[in-house]
């Protein structure tokens, strides 16, 4: 929501190395037709206060006015907000320009907290969430009447907050 340029391999190696730790969590987006389209994060944990800053790339331009980003928003946010007990807050930085990135955080429950002349920072509640996503969970029930369940998996890792690994066990 903040970078705009094309990124190499080389450039996604040194974000994915820098991102590689506890403090932070990823998971690779999947269309509905099985192909890797992008990532979406929560990076810069701090367990103290509760939160994480989200972010989201997607890779194919085609899918980037689909359904699946939207997705995979809410399924980050049902994740972090709903199952884990470390988080109670999603914090984000959208680029000014990007009002329709604004907008609709805005419909998931976001509110500005911040900006200067470039950004604008943006906080969700875990209780401003469980408000405003019930509108797209009932969206979603619709369009994935059996797909319901939220399924964990990955790897028990040194790399991983606790809580993730107690999860996956």
């Amino acid at each position: 929501m903040q970078f705009t340029e094309d990124i190499s391999s080389e450039m996604q190696l040194i974000w994915f190395n820098s991102i590689n730790n506890k403090l932070n969590y990823y998971f690779i987006i999947i269309d509905q037709n099985g192909k890797r389209v992008g990532l979406i994060n929560s990076k810069n944990v701090d367990l103290k206060n509760k939160n994480g800053e989200g972010g989201i790339f997607i890779s194919d331009r085609a899918v980037w006015n689909t359904i699946t980003p939207a997705v995979a928003s809410v399924i980050l946010l049902n994740f972090s907000l709903c199952c884990l007990q470390s988080f109670d807050r999603s914090l984000i930085t959208i680029i000014k320009s990007n009002t329709s990135a604004i907008n609709y955080n805005n419909k998931l429950g976001y509110s500005v907290v911040d900006e200067d002349d470039f950004a604008v920072r943006m906080e969700l509640t875990k209780e401003s969430y469980v408000h405003s996503a019930k509108t797209y969970l009932k969206a979603l029930d619709k369009l994935y009447p059996n797909d319901k369940e939220l399924i964990i998996s990955g790897s028990v890792s040194d790399i991983n907050i606790q809580e993730i690994n107690d999860l996956l066990k």
